[in-house]
C-alpha cells in the first residue's frame, strides 16, 4: 500500500507540473510587448545609390516601391517594455560606394524567463521602383515589393515577395513564404513552412525542408533539388525536374 501512494503521489506531482508548465506560456506571452515606443522617420537620398541593404531584428518588416519616391523613405516604431531602453534603440545608416547600408540598432539586455524585455522595431522603407536590395530580416513578418535583383536572408515569419524586376534569391529559416510576379529568375533554400510560387518570368529552383510547395505560371524549368517533406504541386505543362513529386 505503501508503495503504491508513493506511486500515486509521484502522478500527481508529474500532472500538477505538466499542467503548470503548460499555462507559463500564456502567463508570459499575455503581457504587452509594447509598453513603451517612439517613432523615428527621416529621408535620404537615392542619386549615388546602386543597391540597398537591409539588416533588420525582431519586428516587421515592409520594403516597397512606389512611382513616385525618388528618395528612401524611412519609419520605425521602437517598441519594448522598459523606457530606458528607448535610448539604445533606433535606425542607423552609412553609405559605402554604391550601396545604403541601413540596420536596426536593439540592445542585448539581461532578461529572465518571466521578465524578458522583447525589444523590437518595426521597419518601413520606401525605396525608387527597381533599386537592386540585399535584406537580412531577424523574426517577424516581412513584405518586399518592387525591387531589382533581390537577395534575402530570413529567420523566422511570414515573408512575401512580390512585383520584382529582376532574379530572387531567398534563404528561409521557418514560416510561410509566398514569391509572385518575378520577372527573372528565382532561387529558394527553405527550412520550413509552406512555400507558394507564381507567375515568374525565368526559372525556379528549390531545395525545401518540410512544408508544402505549390508552383505555378513559371516560364522556364522548375527544378527541386531536395524536398524532405510535405506535398508537392506543380502545373502539368511546365518543365519540371525532382526527385519526386505529385503533379496536378
Amino acid at each position: 500500500m505503501q508503495t503504491h501512494n508513493r506511486l500515486f503521489n509521484r502522478k500527481r506531482v508529474t500532472l500538477m507540473g505538466a499542467l503548470l508548465m503548460s499555462l507559463l506560456p500564456v502567463v508570459v506571452l499575455a503581457e504587452d510587448d509594447c509598453t513603451h515606443q517612439k517613432r523615428v522617420e527621416f529621408s535620404l537620398p537615392a542619386d549615388a545609390v546602386q543597391t540597398l541593404d537591409i539588416s533588420a531584428g525582431a519586428g516587421s518588416l515592409r520594403v516597397y516601391s512606389t512611382p513616385t519616391v525618388k528618395e528612401f523613405i524611412v519609419s520605425a516604431r521602437l517598441c519594448t517594455r522598459r523606457e530606458r531602453n528607448l535610448e539604445e534603440m533606433g535606425v542607423d545608416h552609412m553609405v559605402q560606394g554604391d550601396v545604403l547600408h541601413l540596420w536596426t540598432k536593439i540592445p542585448r539586455t539581461r532578461s529572465s524567463f518571466w521578465t524578458g524585455d522583447s525589444e523590437s522595431i518595426d521597419l518601413e522603407v520606401q525605396i525608387p521602383e527597381g533599386m537592386a536590395a540585399r535584406i537580412t530580416d531577424g523574426s517577424g513578418r516581412a513584405f518586399i515589393s518592387g525591387t531589382g535583383d533581390l537577395e534575402v536572408v530570413d529567420g523566422s515569419g511570414e515573408l512575401e515577395i512580390t512585383d520584382i524586376a529582376g532574379n530572387v534569391r531567398v534563404d528561409d529559416g521557418s514560416g510561410g513564404l509566398t514569391i509572385e510576379d518575378v520577372r527573372s529568375n528565382v532561387s529558394v533554400d527553405d527550412g520550413s513552412g509552406e512555400i507558394n510560387i507564381a507567375r515568374v518570368g525565368g526559372s525556379v529552383t528549390l531545395r525545401d525542408g518540410s512544408g508544402s510547395i505549390n508552383v505555378h505560371e513559371v516560364q522556364q524549368e522548375v527544378t527541386i533539388l531536395e524536398d524532405g517533406s510535405g506535398s508537392v504541386n506543380v502545373d502539368r505543362e511546365m518543365r519540371y525536374t525532382s526527385a519526386a513529386a505529385n503533379l496536378e
